[in-house]
């Protein structure tokens, strides 16, 4: 490790879903690395193929042309100088908001209370408040396993206000016959699932759709990561992201039928 790279591993863990990044944003990442963190004026494409192998990655065999290709895009996300490149403006903006340095707290609350105004149910508004209340006393790890709950126990009470009969159907389904026994007719009876297999039997008794799945997937993934220590941080941007997705696509779209 050069004094170049020393530190970045640590910056790597303040990315939630860095291990999910393509390569060209890391290549972002790494350039704010070496031009903020590290105060390098101009990097080069053997800097950041370094930055790639500290972090136990291949190396794009792509780095030179990339960086050429976009300082010439329109926009241009680097510049290109006689010693190496750097980061537009606006890209190191772009990656600062990753880290949500500079999105004022007021503003994405406001955002997070515009979305508990439009829960019908009283109950579950004054939960998604509490969490809220977390996020502001920037407590990102609590608002997302709040958020989270929220979004299981929403679909625990909408399973078993509509649609009980297709959740037992696929229950019945299942290779493995302590689930095929399970019986449902509460909410508690949920506990008996892991939320992986619940999730799954939401997708196969049609319940909710692959995309559906596919977010819920995701965000499952997210808050065991905010469940237990870790170096991991979650920056407002990040935490508002993953509240609004499950808000709006998941617990605002299945209304439970009283």
């Amino acid at each position: 490790m050069t004094e170049k790279t020393r530190g970045l591993e640590d910056f790597n863990q303040k990315f939630s879903d860095f291990d999910e990044m393509l390569d060209n944003k890391r290549i972002e990442l790494f350039g704010y690395f070496l031009q903020i963190n590290k105060g390098i004026s101009t990097f080069k494409p053997r800097d950041i193929d370094a930055c790639f192998a500290i972090s136990n990655l291949p190396k794009p065999s792509w780095t030179r042309v990339h960086l050429n290709r976009l300082s010439k895009s329109k926009p241009p996300k680097f510049i290109k100088e006689k010693e190496g490149y750097k980061l537009t403006r606006s890209t190191l903006e772009s990656v600062k908001s990753l880290i949500g340095d500079e999105i004022p707290s007021a503003q994405v609350s406001q955002t997070l209370s515009d979305l508990s105004n439009k829960f019908p149910d009283l109950t579950e508004k004054a939960f998604l408040d509490e969490a809220i209340i977390c996020f502001k006393a920037r407590a990102h790890r609590a608002t997302i396993v709040m958020v989270w709950v929220l979004t299981m126990d929403h679909l625990y009470q909408y399973v078993l206000s509509c649609k009980l009969e297709e959740f037992r159907v696929a229950l019945s389904k299942q290779s493995d016959k302590k689930i095929q026994c399970l019986t449902i007719s509460k909410r508690d009876d949920f506990t008996e699932l892991k939320e992986t297999k619940f999730i799954e039997i939401l997708r196969s008794s049609k319940i909710i759709t692959n995309d559906v799945r596919k977010i819920l997937d995701q965000k499952l993934g997210i808050r065991n990561s905010a469940a237990h220590p870790s170096n991991i941080t979650f920056s407002p941007m990040k935490t508002e992201e993953f509240v609004e997705d499950l808000i709006t696509n998941v617990v605002l779209k299945y209304p439970i039928i009283k």
